[in-house]
């Protein structure tokens, strides 16, 4: 398997920060859309989002990184991405490209895998296992 840095890195901003993944664990860039309620899901989680039959989990990354909320706003994006434990989705104001190196964005690589604690990802597995949450 190729290695992440051959594959280069999607960067994207929030707020002034910048912020980067692994292209492989992105799965693609969507439009800003409206997210329904998740009763029962860990504070981290803003809602869901169904795609294709399926709900996806929608991460609040402003809160997760100690950022100040925002309105979402009409040319903002909800990024796609898989973490080692389920697909999962977030706002970002823009995103700015994929990238060969990193100069001054934070990579994320493992952070999102530990945004939510054992307790709050089986919440989450409860909560989507829900009929209201598909």
């Amino acid at each position: 398997m190729a290695s992440s840095k051959a594959q280069g890195f999607v960067v994207w901003a929030l707020d002034e920060r910048r912020f980067a993944l692994p292209v492989p664990s992105v799965e693609r860039v969507l439009p800003a859309a409206a997210i329904s309620p998740l009763p029962g899901a860990p504070r981290l989680v803003s809602g869901c989002l169904t795609l294709r039959g399926r709900a996806v989990p929608v991460l609040d990354l402003r809160q997760a990184l100690s950022l100040p909320p925002k309105e979402t706003m009409l040319d903002d994006h909800l990024m796609l991405v898989r973490t080692a434990q389920q697909r999962v989705a977030f706002f970002v104001d823009a995103v700015q490209g994929v990238a060969d190196r990193l100069d001054d964005a934070r990579l994320l690589t493992d952070a999102l895998d530990a945004l939510l604690s054992l307790s709050e990802q089986a919440q989450l597995d409860l909560a989507l296992a829900l009929p209201q949450a598909a």
